[in-house]
């Protein structure tokens, strides 16, 4: 009978656990003292990942042997086998032990879009990764948060995905560069962006009132709607776009 304490080990090489063994002979008594317990682990098929066991073989002391397992520095889960004797024999017991992602240490950015951001006042993806100082993604639920130099970002994001992945959005109605920062515990990561000037292509004036008295002295307030119809959706222009009335 084999067990493992703690079951769930950080994945960063160093930290460990105590695997013990109980070994019975065939009438149920604790194992001869001298008897032998050989370890081993399984290969890295179906995404299993692999630890360090020192000694790989100890022999029974009361029934019982302890070895160490050290974790490795990839995150997920290991199964450990022992075997009396010989690995490879018909007596044999596994136990499984989860290795977990460490605290954020590295921020990504994927600025593969960044150069085209149109200040229009919609909102685009600003896609991060978050990995442990080992390059294990954090786990699902870890904050990020966000601020931008330019324009609105919406803040804290969450990590969601199995590999590290958060979105935020940002929206500017005005143009020109801006630095995104994102936070997530002790990592820090900054990026690159432009908004650029949406011109438009459509336009619609409201006079009010619509009828005014001719003495040259009544007024009325005439506004135009500029808007950019390039996607098939109504968009309003960038901050700054001059309109000329005539």
């Amino acid at each position: 009978i084999m067990t493992v304490s703690p079951i769930q080990l950080p994945a960063d090489g160093v930290s460990s656990a105590t695997v013990t063994v109980h070994a019975y002979d065939s009438l149920g008594f604790p194992a001869s003292d001298g008897s032998r317990i050989a370890f081993s682990q399984h290969d890295t098929t179906g995404g299993f990942v692999k630890g360090i066991i020192a000694p790989h073989i100890a022999y029974t002391t009361d029934g019982m042997v302890t070895v160490t397992l050290t974790a490795p520095v990839k995150k997920g889960w290991g199964r450990i086998y022992a075997y009396a004797d010989t690995v490879g024999s018909a007596v044999v017991d596994s136990f499984d032990v989860q290795y977990l992602a460490g605290d954020p240490a590295i921020i990504q950015f994927d600025t593969t879009y960044f150069d085209s951001f149109a200040a229009n006042g919609m909102y685009f993806d600003v896609p991060v990764v978050v990995l442990d100082a080992y390059g294990n993604p954090v786990d699902v639920g870890t904050e990020v948060t966000f601020s931008a130099t330019l324009g609105d970002i919406q803040s804290p994001a969450v990590v969601s995905n199995d590999t590290g992945g958060a979105v935020t959005y940002i929206t500017s109605h005005e143009t020109g560069p801006a630095v995104i920062t994102a936070h997530s515990g002790s990592a820090v990561a900054t990026a690159h962006c432009n908004f650029s000037e949406v011109e438009g292509d459509w336009i619609m004036v409201i006079a009010s009132p619509y009828i005014i008295t001719a003495d040259g002295v009544s007024q009325s307030t005439i506004t135009a709607t500029l808007m950019d119809t390039t996607g098939g959706i109504f968009i309003p222009v960038s901050d700054g776009v001059p309109v000329q009335f005539m």
